[in-house]
């Protein structure tokens, strides 16, 4: 983890700022359940606030990126990738990356500490302008499960958590934006696409 210099230099400041920002427009229970997944994964970060908590990952982030040589850093990263299409384009491309699933071992699934700490070093391994896909499982988010799902403005489309489906699509959605804040600032920008679907609510989830 970064140390107390390292947190303190102006980049980082800048970030935290970023962050504190971020999360006033975040629900309190997705904040909640961040803060319990990060700690899952992070246990050296479980008496961290969360602002803090986040500021330290990205901050980690870099530095791993700066020890990593360029040309063995990733062109493209598939998430939740089930059969590899995506994969098996861009290596065709010649591209150099990764492919997660649960479908291929237990340490991809994004929703348990070591899949989501997985997930982040992976990012951490990513060069500008790479491609990250994220092909989150929809099936709790989708019009023709809304009866079941219960996920609408009201209850912050949370839905009803007495299903697993539901309480695992959370997790999922709260594992998303750990991605895209490991981006921030250091001059990356970053190709990132997730599959939205028009009739799903993951993109008010969000």
């Amino acid at each position: 983890m970064p140390s107390y210099d390292e947190l303190n230099l102006p980049d980082a400041i800048v970030l935290l700022g970023d962050v504190v920002e971020l999360l006033k427009g975040v629900p309190p229970r997705h904040r909640r359940t961040w803060q319990k997944m990060i700690s899952r994964a992070f246990p050296e970060l479980a008496g961290a606030k969360l602002d803090k908590a986040l500021q330290m990952l990205v901050v980690r982030c870099w530095k791993l990126r700066a020890s990593i040589d360029p040309s063995a850093m990733h062109d493209f990263i598939e998430f939740c990738a089930g059969g590899g299409n995506l994969t098996a384009e861009c290596l065709k491309l010649r591209l150099y990356g990764a492919a997660l699933d649960v479908l291929y071992q237990e340490d991809h699934n994004m929703i348990t500490g070591v899949g989501l700490r997985t997930m982040l070093d992976c990012i951490s391994e990513t060069k500008p302008g790479a491609l990250t896909w994220w092909g989150t499982r929809c099936s709790s988010f989708v019009a023709i499960c809304r009866r079941h799902h219960a996920r609408n403005k009201d209850n912050g489309f949370w839905g009803n958590t007495n299903y697993a489906f539901v309480r695992e699509g959370n997790m999922m959605q709260v594992a998303w934006m750990d991605g895209p804040l490991a981006w921030f600032g250091n001059g990356h920008v970053f190709h990132n696409v997730t599959r939205m679907l028009s009739y799903t609510c993951l993109r008010n989830a969000l």
